[in-house]
C-alpha cells in the first residue's frame, strides 16, 4: 500500500492499535533497513532492534541484536586481473536459522527496508508473505530507490511491490517523491529525509 501521510486509513489504524504493542521488535533488513532502525532508536522509539546485514555491527547497546547475512556472490576470474565478485540477484534466498528464531515469539514485528538490493528486497518479500499467511502481528515499511540508483535496483524494487501490494500491512513510499517535494536536496540530505519519512510513517500508523 503506497503511503500518503495525509490519508491514513482509520480502519487500518484501529486494527493495528487494537493489537498488543507492548513488545515491538524492529528488524532492519539490509544496510538501509539497519540504518533506519538506528535512526528510529535515536528518536526515542522504544522496542527491540535487530540488524540483518553484511555490514559491520553498528550498535553495541543491549537493545540491539546483530545477525550477519551476506548475499550470495559469483566470482569471475579474468586472466591478468584480480577476481571480480558480483551479487547473484537471481539466487534463491536462504534465511539463516538464527534469523528464523526471531519469529518464534508473539512480538509485534516491524520490518524496515530499502528495496532494490538483494538482502532488503528478498527478505522483505519472503518475510512479509510468511507473516501474512501465518496471520502474525506485523507491519512492513519499505522505500523504493531514487532514480539515480539505477534501473536494475528500481525494477527489482517495483517487482517486489507488485507482489506485496495486496497485503494490507505492507507499506511503501518512493524516495524520488521526496526529491520532488524538497527542491535542491543533496544526496546526503535526501537520505536523511528518507529516515525522517520512515519515522513519520511509523508514528502515523501506530
Amino acid at each position: 500500500m503506497k503511503m500518503d501521510l495525509n490519508n491514513i486509513n482509520p480502519l487500518q489504524r484501529a486494527k493495528i492499535s487494537a493489537l498488543d504493542l507492548s513488545s515491538v521488535h524492529f528488524i532492519g533488513l539490509g544496510a538501509a533497513g539497519s540504518k533506519i532502525i538506528s535512526f528510529l532508536h535515536s528518536q526515542g522509539v522504544e522496542g527491540k532492534f535487530t540488524y540483518v546485514t553484511d555490514s559491520e555491527k553498528k550498535d553495541t547497546s543491549k537493545e540491539f541484536q546483530f545477525i550477519h547475512f551476506s548475499p550470495p556472490v559469483e566470482i569471475y576470474e579474468i586472466d591478468g586481473l584480480d577476481p571480480i565478485q558480483f551479487t547473484n540477484r537471481e539466487m534463491e534466498l536462504e534465511l539463516p536459522i538464527a534469523f528464523l528464531d526471531l519469529f518464534k515469539s508473539d512480538e509485534f514485528v516491524v520490518l524496515v527496508s530499502g528495496l532494490g538490493g538483494y538482502t532488503g528486497t528478498n527478505m522483505t518479500e519472503e518475510l512479509t508473505l510468511m507473516l501474512h499467511y501465518q496471520e502474525r502481528p506485523f507491519l512492513t515499511i519499505s522505500s523504493l530507490p531514487f532514480n539515480f540508483e539505477g534501473q536494475k535496483r528500481n525494477l527489482m524494487a517495483q517487482n517486489t511491490v507488485d507482489r506485496l501490494e495486496h497485503i494490507e500491512r505492507f507499506h511503501y513510499f518512493k524516495l524520488e517523491d521526496l526529491r520532488a517535494k524538497h527542491d535542491n536536496l543533496t544526496i546526503k540530505d535526501a537520505f536523511e529525509k528518507a529516515d525522517e519519512q520512515f519515522y513519520e510513517m511509523y508514528k502515523s500508523i501506530l
